[in-house]
């Protein structure tokens, strides 16, 4: 069930891994961010610095992102 929609910063991605942590732009603490809720993006193309889009949701380690949109990937 989805809880929040939020705005924020990609701050960490290994695409190997498959996971990362945003910085949402409301100033709460990172949330982690799992490469299966990237919608419409070529993953390992995903930059620190990125804005995306996301919900917030209780999963199985506290709260993560899904449903995860890119809205921006201008990080120069």
């Amino acid at each position: 069930m989805c809880l929040m929609r939020y705005t924020g910063i990609i701050k960490w991605y290994n695409p190997i891994r498959g996971f990362g942590f945003i910085k949402p732009d409301s100033g709460t603490e990172m949330v982690y961010a799992d490469n299966q809720q990237l919608k419409g993006i070529y993953k390992p193309s995903l930059l620190v610095g990125t804005k995306v889009r996301f919900d917030l949701e209780r999963g199985h380690i506290g709260c993560q992102a899904t449903n995860i949109v890119v809205l921006s990937q201008d990080v120069s």
